[in-house]
């Protein structure tokens, strides 16, 4: 129970920091055209983006520009460019003027000689260590544990873009069942509502 606890808090103070929008640049509000107007595409990285997850922890770029290729331009002006990885909820901003990228996670994984589950924490934007009731240390990260079970969404906001994580294995509990036979609604359901035996 109290590892429930903790992790409900953790999700709770990650939910409400991630309600901050991303703060606009120099003054500058980037912006992303309204749903069926169109508009030049600016000058920048234009490349095809994965139409299904990849394990990117064996994915190896030489370049930033060769990661910008394979990410989703989702919002702009005329100077900063915002990229978001949709599958693993990667973002870079790139200066069109100077060239610079700021990104959330390293494009060069390879270049650091570590080995995958390293890779998978570098990949990742949230990690959570804790120690269970048998004081075994564990740990979620939001790559392999969000992303590769493909529960990040990423939503476009004025003036940036909000990603949302489900860390952990997405469970549904239903109130009531999908089927249940006559035989036991009458004896489980019917039979305890205010004249129930008239249902019967």
């Amino acid at each position: 129970m109290r590892f429930k606890r903790l992790i409900a808090g953790i999700l709770a103070v990650l939910t409400f920091a991630g309600s901050f929008a991303l703060p606009t640049f120099a003054d500058e509000v980037l912006t992303a055209p309204a749903e069926g107007e169109t508009t030049e595409e600016p000058t920048g990285f234009k490349g095809e983006v994965y139409e299904e997850f990849q394990d990117y922890t064996k994915l190896e770029f030489k370049t930033v520009e060769a990661k910008l290729d394979t990410m989703q331009k989702m919002v702009w002006n005329d100077r900063y460019e915002l990229y978001v990885e949709p599958w693993t909820g990667e973002v870079y901003c790139y200066d069109t003027i100077t060239g610079q990228v700021l990104s959330t996670n390293p494009y060069d994984l390879y270049s650091t000689g570590t080995t995958e589950k390293k890779r998978a924490e570098l990949l990742s934007q949230i990690i959570i260590k804790y120690t269970d009731t048998t004081g075994t240390s564990k740990q979620y990260t939001s790559y392999e544990d969000a992303a590769a079970m493909e529960q990040i969404a990423v939503k476009k906001i004025k003036g940036g873009v909000r990603i949302e994580y489900t860390i952990g294995r997405s469970q549904s509990s239903f109130l009531v069942p999908r089927s249940i036979s006559v035989e036991r609604f009458d004896q489980m359901i019917a039979m305890n509502l205010p004249g129930g035996e008239a249902w019967i």
